[in-house]
């Protein structure tokens, strides 16, 4: 009796056949009472072995007689004879039942007959030519196509499972077996010892190809206690909760980085790409119908490029149905890329960087995960790829995405939503691992400890001052970023946050000025207005400024002296924030919200500032006064300067009705002329969601109208912050709930959606892209991979018209 198969090979498994063979030595007749023929005789003892050998319980524990000649049709027992004329030359077994000799053994029975057959084994299967390898690839492609499909993966059958991992270890012992007599075993890792041994496999690659074999019958073991089947071998979808029970049946255990069924897809997709490039390197490019590419880890481990160009390769394998770039193609389509041929060549450039190539796999399948899930793929791997070129060990860095995918995440999509500021990690690659500390990432910054890191960090000489700082900038804006596109983080947070950031720039600057004369830091106070005033700076936002001394009390000659210091310092300042231009620059300082403009002086004195606010200043000017806050130098001396200019509040009347038409007329005139502005810069370019009708500036000036409007009956609506604004006027009954709730929603979208603007390149933009391609790429990053410009268009259109009949109501209402 001879095991075939796994049974011949030493390797059952759970709920595995046992595959046998009968075959008896000579032609004749038996000698008992009853004559009978050998053939009859042998085919009864066959019957009565295999009854008692089988389970009663069907799938679980049975004998299959299937490997022996003409299957099924034949006789059970085979003559020794027969055995020869069927597998010799010219006989009729097909090629993949000579490859399955390879793995016969005697297991009982007469021992002596059995190494007979082990020995005319040798003879039929290793000769030269005995097994044509073509006809094992058709034969594997057929199983393919049978067993293999998109959406279910067969752990024993689709390309690059346990079978091909069989059969090319098989092929490789009948291509070399005749000169090495060592390589004539049935088990799998005994002949991938041989191999390694004879100078044919390298030592690691034979290891890895041993852990694959493990690996699958590990799986299909796994799967079978699971299900209580032996037949049904598919994979459950990776999402779904068996592929979990799958994973944990197999002993993966989870952690904060990685659940079991993430870590079995990773061996998974890893190792099927592995025992493909096996394959491709030593049987020919799409040899046993392995040449398809179906993952980034195929890209990484395969080459596409130079398939089959090491030595060994088989040169008269078939063709792959799929050439192999055209296979790198698809799969690459399938993950989003636009450029797949430029995608193929990033990947290859990160793998080349890697040390361990199979590592780097395992990452590879993590990646294109997340990489099909960005709003541009493209982007986003050509900056990966670009970054891991700036790194001095990409080898760690590899290693830590592996380690820690949550950063993986954060990268790509960083990668993906802004040029700006992965050009500012490629620039400072250390950048990363400072902004993404966990304690960095939970929780937003905090004036009271930035200005202090940033006053260690500006450390040193002024030559230093300058990229200093811009670096600094860029460190800040990218932790914001991740908290903002990566954590989800409130608009409001961001907001906050971007202004924090700055507050802290101003301070750190005032500082580091006065630091020869601290006690200028008492007479000396920098006054915020608009967005950064109400606390809602944005990514790219101005920073409208105005510097202020305090003169009370002195004599006129000190008070001059002290005006001459301080414009020195406002310059400083803003040479300080604002040198260099676009992506250079720190930060834009705009200093024309002080009194008469540009043309005024660029410091102001309390007693002068507070004279103008009683006096020539316009409605406007009184209004931006809403929006004013102190953020550099002496708090005190700002906040008293603004309680004197509020006063101004009261000119503009005592009736709400008369106060109402006053400020909304001066509201309209303003929003005319910035339509009118926007029509003409804009009639052949998107739409502005800044000034443009219906957009951020319509909520913030409706807003600001409503305060002014009721602040003799509501002095506590003096608020520059528009999210909080709607709070106080809802509460004063200014705004019904709905009302405010609607205006508080669609305000906070248009400002994401600046965001999104403004971050991809860190310009001044508001404007929303004329082409398609475009603005479909901004539609995927604000609604994600899936949205569609038309959709996008529509929601844009939405808010606007919302917005645009709620300002037009409260403009209505107020004046009337």
């Amino acid at each position: 009796v001879v095991g075939l198969g796994k049974f011949g090979g030493g390797a059952l498994g759970y709920a595995s056949d046992i595959e046998l063979m009968f075959v008896y030595g000579d032609q004749g007749t038996t000698t008992g009472p009853r004559q009978a023929a050998n053939g009859e005789y042998f085919d009864r003892l066959v019957q009565e072995t295999v009854n008692r050998i089988s389970a009663k319980r069907a799938g679980i524990f049975e004998v299959d007689l299937r490997l022996r000649p003409y299957g099924s049709a034949g006789p059970r027992a085979v003559s020794l004879e027969s055995f020869a004329r069927y597998y010799g030359p010219g006989g009729e077994a097909l090629a993949y039942e000579r490859l399955a000799l390879i793995r016969l053994r005697a297991v009982a029975g007469d021992r002596e007959l059995g190494a007979r057959l082990e020995r005319l084994r040798d003879e039929l299967v290793y000769q030269t030519g005995a097994i044509p390898l073509s006809e094992v690839h058709r034969m594997r492609r057929r199983q393919v196509a049978e067993h293999d499909a998109a959406s279910r993966l067969n752990a024993k059958f689709s390309p690059g499972t346990l079978v091909d991992v069989e059969y090319a270890v098989q092929m490789l012992q009948v291509r070399y077996g005749a000169a090495q007599p060592a390589l004539r075993t049935s088990g799998v890792h005994q002949a991938l010892e041989e191999l390694a041994r004879a100078g044919i496999l390298a030592q690691l690659e034979a290891e890895q190809v041993g852990e694959a074999y493990d690996f699958y019958r590990r799986l299909i073991n796994a799967l079978r206690i699971l299900r209580g089947s032996a037949r049904d071998l598919y994979l459950p979808a990776p999402g779904a909760v068996e592929y979990g029970h799958l994973a944990r049946r197999m002993g993966y255990r989870g952690d904060a980085a990685l659940s079991p069924a993430q870590r079995l897809h990773l061996e998974l997709e890893t190792v099927r790409a592995a025992v493909r490039r096996f394959i491709d390197t030593h049987l020919g490019h799409g040899s046993l119908g392995s040449g398809s590419v179906t993952g980034l880890a195929d890209l990484v481990l395969s080459h596409v490029a130079a398939a089959a160009a090491e030595p060994g390769a088989d040169r008269g394998a078939e063709p792959a149905a799929e050439p192999g770039a055209e296979g790198a193609e698809r799969v690459l389509r399938r993950l989003g890329f636009a450029q797949p041929e430029r995608a193929a060549r990033n990947v290859e450039r990160l793998a080349r960087r890697a040390p361990d190539r199979m590592e780097f796999a395992r990452l590879a399948v993590l990646a294109g995960d997340e990489l099909a899930r960005q709003s541009d793929p493209d982007r986003a791997l050509n900056n990966w790829e670009r970054y891991a070129a700036a790194l001095g060990d990409p080898g760690r860095h590899y290693r830590t995405l592996l380690r820690q995918p949550t950063r993986l995440e954060l990268l790509v999509r960083i990668f993906a939503t802004s040029q700006f500021l992965a050009d500012a990690l490629v620039r400072n690659p250390e950048l990363f691992e400072w902004v993404t500390e966990p304690e960095r990432l939970r929780r937003p910054r905090r004036l009271a400890e930035a200005v202090p890191e940033l006053l260690a960090e500006l450390g040193g000489g002024e030559s230093r001052t300058l990229p200093r700082l811009r670096m600094l900038r860029r460190r800040e804006l990218l932790r914001v970023a991740i908290r903002d596109y990566c954590l989800q983080a409130p608009v409001t947070d961001v907001m906050g946050e971007l202004s924090v950031v700055a507050e802290a720039f101003i301070e750190a600057a005032v500082r580091k000025l006065t630091a020869r004369r601290p006690a200028l830091q008492e007479r000396v106070c920098i006054l915020a207005f608009g967005k950064l005033g109400a606390e809602e700076l944005n990514y790219s936002s101005d920073l409208d400024l105005v510097a202020l001394y305090d003169d009370r009390g002195l004599a006129a000659d000190r008070g001059a002296a002290l005006a001459r210091e301080v414009t020195a310092l406002a310059r400083s300042l803003g040479s300080t924030l604002a040198a260099g231009s676009g992506e250079l620059a720190t930060y834009r300082v705009d200093w024309r919200l002080r009194p008469y403009g540009s043309s005024g002086e660029l410091a102001h004195s309390f007693r002068s500032l507070a004279a103008y606010y009683a006096g020539p200043a316009n409605d406007w000017e009184v209004q931006a006064l809403l929006r004013a806050r102190p953020v550099g130098g002496s708090r005190a001396l700002g906040d008293a300067l603004l309680q004197q200019a509020r006063t101004a509040f009261a000119r503009l009347g005592d009736s709400p009705a008369a106060r109402g038409a006053r400020v909304f007329a001066t509201i309209e005139r303003l929003r005319a002329l910035a339509l009118a502005g926007q029509v003409k810069r804009h009639l052949k370019r998107g739409r502005d969601v800044k000034s443009g009708a219906g957009g951020i500036r319509d909520v913030e000036f409706l807003v600001q109208g409503l305060q002014l409007r009721h602040l003799p009956q509501h002095p506590e609506l003096v608020c520059g912050n528009t999210v909080l604004a709607l709070e106080r006027l809802q509460r004063a009954g200014v705004l019904s709930a709905g009302s405010a709730a609607q205006l508080r929603e669609d305000y906070l979208w248009l400002r994401r959606l600046e965001h999104f603007l403004q971050v991809f390149e860190d310009r001044q933009v508001h404007v929303l892209p004329g082409s398609d391609a475009a603005l479909r790429a901004l539609a995927r990053r604000m609604l994600g991979a899936g949205a569609t410009v038309a959709a996008f268009n529509e929601l844009v259109a939405a808010v606007t018209a919302r917005v645009r009949a709620a300002y037009l109501r409260g403009v209505a209402r107020s004046a009337a």
